[in-house]
């Protein structure tokens, strides 16, 4: 079952490396830190993408499609990846 709504940082990283998923999020001022303490503690992610609000929706839509369709498959794992 996926995380509710209001889930720590924490839980939400473990919930995604579990099931494999990357994580879009628009919280640049806490995910980054947070990623870096689950990477220190030895976990692993697919990958997070910040998005950065406001933002255009086609731009945003379009990076996340770019991204989905032609990266490899590990090719974000750790990484934290920024979408203006």
């Amino acid at each position: 079952m996926p995380p509710r709504l209001a889930s720590l940082d924490t839980d939400i990283l473990i919930w995604a490396e579990q099931q494999g998923y990357v994580v879009v999020s628009g919280d640049v001022k806490t995910m980054p830190e947070t990623l870096a303490r689950h990477l220190q503690s030895g976990r692993h992610l697919p990958g997070i993408f910040l998005i950065h609000l406001p933002g255009s929706i086609p731009q945003l839509t379009g990076a996340l499609l770019y991204y989905a369709t032609e990266s490899g498959e590990d090719e974000w794992r750790d990484a934290l990846v920024h979408i203006p």
